[in-house]
């Protein structure tokens, strides 16, 4: 029988380590007491996210910057190589599926040692910027972006094969504007397009997937010792280096003029990756380190000269912050500081500041999210209905900001008002029809409530307009696990774990839903031919990994 299924865990083996397919009623429960968060994602930013707290940040670190080093984002070598200079020179060895499947085991790796933030106005945020900046891009063919927020404070970013783009919540809280966040993901998105992290594997026509091998081989170890991983990932990288693997500065000059062009084709004020190289200036005069970001992407005055220079020659964008850049920024402050009463005087006191000098018709975006963050204070220091009544007003002057509703919508659900927190969430639902976030949020709160059927409606409509992610796909399991349609809910939690690359425990779920079918009474075959032809890729793709 299956013994397990929290939310973001690994599921059982059994003793002849024999894979046991998780139980989706457990998660249910587990949801309703954890409030849907990942165990791994900690309460505060500063608190260790990597599992073993010292070690384990010492390795994701080793492996990250094993991953920049590789992707041309360090310049503290020695050997220097002359590689190709445009994204199609790594296309000849390295090809799309290889970089596809390289980056879904990388992410899948790492899945189980970085927190990343899964808070849906942060997700749906983060992925909206990423997006816009790469659909200017030349991003290389079948190659999506992935972007997510790491739940760390370090001021920090990173880029990896396939796309995947992580950007650190101590980052997002340096930056003084959207401008200067759009920068970095443009920087890192520019690495991806040229190919500069598959050039860099590719220092010779066999060593790549050695390289590549070790740093896996690395990620591996390092759960398990932090010390043997770091000297894996040592010995890995020295060698790479030993035969010109490290990249020069002109990849991080090439990554510069790309992301800075990358701004202005996307409406921002190409200036911004020179003010953000300033900002990262004067915080690390008041630090006794600097910050990872620049051991890893080095400013001289050189490159800050000519990064303002581009900038210069290209058409400023007229693109004013929005709401929900300064609302992600203050849901993140708010969540690590450790005196919210403090913290919620501070923002009444900036609030009103800012309404001070705010236009006649009162909408600024600044002053909106020190109110946000004002009620996010109060609720944080037990003043929950006097949050709420601060909330309350900001859903009605912005109601299409996602990071507000949900925010009111989570303090009526806690303070037992679940019927207008689902009417909140319905009429979200409606004005904001293509937000998984929101679509997300409703559909816990009626499974929350007991009403399932109405949850797999609202998921089912969302899903004939949009993608449905993982996190979607498990409410609808969960759903259809209340209504009783037992092979329904283990296909659809096939799916999430497939969304996840967690291509093992998909199939697992799906041999369950096999073996149901077939012994039911109402067994179809058209059902069981699609379970089939449904294995047969998952396994497919899980062999193509091996």
């Amino acid at each position: 029988m299956p013994v397990r299924d929290p939310i973001g865990d690994e599921p059982a083996m059994s003793a002849a380590g024999t894979e046991k397919s998780p139980s989706l009623s457990r998660t249910a429960a587990l949801a309703r007491r954890r409030g849907d968060r990942p165990r791994h994602c900690k309460p505060r930013l500063r608190d260790s996210i990597f599992g073993v707290k010292r070690g384990g940040k010492r390795i994701i670190a080793a492996i990250c910057g094993g991953i920049w080093l590789l992707g041309g984002l360090a310049e503290q070598t020695s050997a220097q190589v002359r590689l190709p200079d445009i994204g199609e020179g790594a296309g000849g060895i390295i090809t799309d599926a290889d970089e596809r499947r390289l980056g879904k085991e990388f992410m899948r790796s790492m899945r189980s040692r970085l927190a990343i933030i899964d808070e849906p106005p942060i997700d749906e945020y983060i992925e909206g910027l990423g997006d816009a900046l790469a659909a200017h891009s030349d991003r290389p063919r079948d190659i999506d972006f992935t972007f997510f927020v790491v739940d760390d404070d370090d001021i920090n970013a990173f880029a990896a094969p396939g796309g995947y783009i992580g950007i650190y919540a101590g980052l997002i809280l340096a930056t003084r504007s959207e401008g200067e966040l759009a920068s970095v993901m443009a920087h890192e998105i520019a690495h991806v397009s040229q190919r500069h992290i598959l050039q860099s594997l590719e220092r010779s026509s066999q060593a790549s997937l050695p390289t590549m091998a070790g740093i896996l081989v690395a990620l591996l170890l390092g759960s398990q010792n932090a010390e043997i991983g770091q000297a894996t990932v040592a010995g890995v990288l020295g060698s790479a280096m030993q035969g010109r693997i490290d990249f020069t500065r002109e990849k991080e000059a090439e990554a510069d003029r790309i992301g800075i062009r990358l701004l202005a084709k996307a409406g921002f004020d190409p200036l911004g990756m020179a003010n953000f190289f300033e900002t990262l200036q004067r915080d690390s005069r008041f630090r006794q380190q600097p910050p990872p970001f620049l051991s890893t992407h080095p400013i001289t005055g050189d490159r800050l000269a000519e990064a303002r220079n581009i900038a210069l020659g290209l058409e400023k964008g007229d693109h004013p912050d929005p709401i929900d850049y300064h609302a992600v920024r203050t849901w993140l402050r708010v969540r690590n500081t450790d005196d919210p009463q403090e913290l919620a005087r501070r923002f009444e006191e900036e609030a009103a500041d800012i309404e001070a000098r705010a236009p006649a018709d009162g909408k600024d975006a600044e002053g909106a999210a020190k109110r946000y963050g004002l009620g996010l204070s109060l609720m944080r220091s037990g003043r929950e209905e006097e949050g709420r009544k601060a909330m309350a007003h900001l859903v009605e002057e912005y109601p299409r900001i996602l990071a507000f509703r949900s925010s009111l919508g989570e303090s009526l659900l806690r303070s037992g008002k679940n019927a207008e927190a689902l009417d909140l969430y319905a009429e979200g639902a409606a004005r904001l029809p293509n937000s998984k976030g929101m679509i997300g949020r409703f559909a816990k709160a009626l499974i929350d409530n007991d009403r399932a059927q109405e949850a797999l409606d609202e998921i089912d409509r969302f899903a004939r307009r949009k993608e449905v992610d993982a996190r979607t796909q498990r409410l609808r399991a969960q759903a259809l696990q209340m209504l009783g349609r037992q092979v329904d809910s283990r296909i659809a939690l096939a799916e999430s774990y497939a969304l996840n690359d967690r291509l093992a425990d998909a199939i697992g779920q799906l041999l369950l839903a096999l073996e149901a079918e077939k012994s039911g009474e109402r067994r179809s075959r058209g059902r069981i031919s699609r379970i089939n032809a449904r294995l047969a890729e998952l396994r497919a793709e899980r062999d193509g990994r091996r």
